[in-house]
Formats: structure tokens, sequence, C-alpha cells
């Protein structure tokens, strides 16, 4: 999806259609850390998906939190001068909250990354609930 607004915006990143530099440097401070922290966020995650190591799961941790940082800077900045993007990132911002949370409070994640157990504690989890015969 990022890569299509991207591409479908691609004008937007021509200082020439901005009235002045500063604010062409300010909305590039707006959006290019988020999307070369997307970038960095799916390559270590495709890696993660491969090496389930609990170093790679905080190495994304990090990388979030930059990526969340990034998204804090760039509502402020579309707040006072490009509020038309302030619903897109502020979208942007509570995805990458939830995710968070969930990376640091699911015990799935820990099962799955740390004790690498999940396939035995998904059944003390969730045991089946057999239906009887009556």
């Amino acid at each position: 999806m990022s890569a299509l607004l991207f591409a479908g915006n691609i004008q937007s990143y021509i200082p020439e259609n901005f009235a002045s530099g500063s604010t062409f440097a300010l909305f590039l401070m707006s959006t290019l850390p988020g999307l070369l922290l997307l970038v960095v966020k799916c390559v270590v995650a495709t890696l993660l998906l491969q090496a389930r190591t609990w170093d790679m799961l905080k190495l994304l941790r990090w990388i979030m939190v930059a990526d969340l940082s990034a998204d804090v800077l760039a509502a402020a900045i579309d707040g006072a001068y490009f509020p038309d993007n302030v619903a897109l990132t502020s979208l942007s911002l509570v995805s990458d909250l939830i995710w968070l949370i969930y990376l640091f409070r699911s015990i799935r994640v820990r099962h799955v990354f740390l004790s690498h157990d999940w396939e035995t504690a998904v059944d003390s989890l969730h045991p089946l609930k057999l239906k009887t015969a009556t």
C-alpha cells in the first residue's frame, strides 16, 4: 500500500511543487524517515520469518520504536504545515503502536521467539474441547 501511495504521489517529491525550500525540507522530514524505516522493517520482518531468534525480534522492536518516533515527528510537522496528511500519518502511528504493544506483550511472541516451544505451548494455552456424544 505504501509503495502505491508513493508511486501515486511521486510529484510531491519534486522541490518545484513547494512554495519554498524550507517547506520542501519539512515535507521530506515528515515522509522520508517513515519510508526508509518501512523498507528496513520489511527486510527485518522477512528475515525474522526464517530466523526466529529473540535478537532479531529485539531488532525489529527497536526499528518499530524508531518508526513510531518518526510517525510522531511526522504528525507534528503535518499538523503544523500539511494538515491534509494528518489522517494518514495518524493511521500509521496507531498501527505501529498496536504492533509494538503486541510484540512486547504477547505470550505467543515469547513462545515463538524466546522459548521456541509454540507447538507444545499452544495446546496448553488453547486446549481443544472434545465434544462428547450424547
